[in-house]
């Protein structure tokens, strides 16, 4: 037998004891704890909701200020004859929309930060809700654990989240300045992150935060297996979405189906993955 063969023979293995057993045993725990899944969809819910009207809100607000400073842009004085021009009269050389130009960017970049502010305030709040009750479905919890969970949600998400939008920033700011736009090291490094972050997600249940990297690296020498976790959840939700997505002007009967069945799917993965996870 080749080396391919005996890694291939050797996820095959992985896949039918490990995560087959996590998949069936995510079943029976759902149906056992009814009311908590039911409270899953429902946090999703207001999650998705909230976090919508926040982006419809303020993309409105970022978007209107973004036209202004084109147009203003655009009012600039086009040569340095003009500028002096302007200068002789008494006026400011760039022309008097500077000021307003200052204005508005600072009104923008002030919409920004709200944005980002109220986006990750909805996602500690009702998505760390959302995460508590699946935690519950999993490992069975009294209130003050529950909560404990919900404290811990609140710390590793916005040190994460952080870390995702300095890296965006840091990566998108140069390419801004250029026409030479590349999305792929961003895709890499935001996927890195996010990856972590779930399986910090799945764990904190179990392990306190002090000792939660010590047994992600212990996690390490099973890779293979947490990657093919992730690439399952990962190929459910998107392939729902983009089954979601192409019909949005179809029919809405089917389209309220799929879209139950994607709400559906979203809540049924965070169980897998944190049973999956707690498996190992």
């Amino acid at each position: 037998m080749s080396g391919q063969q005996a890694s291939l023979l050797h996820l095959a293995l992985i896949f039918k004891m490990s995560i087959l057993h996590s998949f069936k045993k995510t079943f029976p725990s759902i149906w056992k704890h009814k009311a908590f899944f039911l409270l899953v969809i429902v946090f999703q819910i207001f999650f998705f909701y909230a976090f919508f009207y926040t982006l419809n809100y303020y993309s409105l607000k970022i978007m209107d200020p973004e036209i202004q400073l084109h147009n203003s842009y655009s009012q600039l004085p086009s040569s340095e004859q003009e500028a002096a021009f302007n200068m002789i009269q008494g006026k400011n050389p760039l022309g008097e929309e500077v000021s307003n130009m200052l204005e508005t960017y600072q009104s923008m970049m002030t919409n920004i930060k709200y944005f980002l502010f109220f986006s990750l305030l909805i996602y500690i709040v009702l998505n760390g809700l959302t995460w508590a009750f699946t935690d519950e479905i999993v490992n069975i919890k009294n209130v003050k654990s529950f909560f404990r969970y919900w404290l811990k949600f609140a710390i590793v998400s916005a040190i994460f989240l952080s870390i995702l939008l300095f890296a965006v920033y840091t990566i998108l700011k140069p390419m801004l300045l250029t026409d030479n736009i590349n999305f792929i090291p961003l895709v890499i490094i935001s996927s890195i992150i996010l990856f972590f972050m779930y399986l910090c997600l799945a764990l904190i249940s179990k392990y306190p935060l002090k000792g939660l990297f010590r047994q992600i690296k212990k996690l390490m020498s099973n890779l293979h297996y947490l990657l093919l976790i992730f690439i399952i959840v990962f190929l459910l939700i998107i392939g729902l979405l983009a089954l979601l997505s192409s019909l949005i002007e179809s029919n809405i009967f089917l389209l309220l189906i799929i879209l139950l069945l994607y709400l559906l799917a979203l809540a049924w993965t965070r169980v897998f993955l944190i049973t999956a996870v707690n498996d190992l």
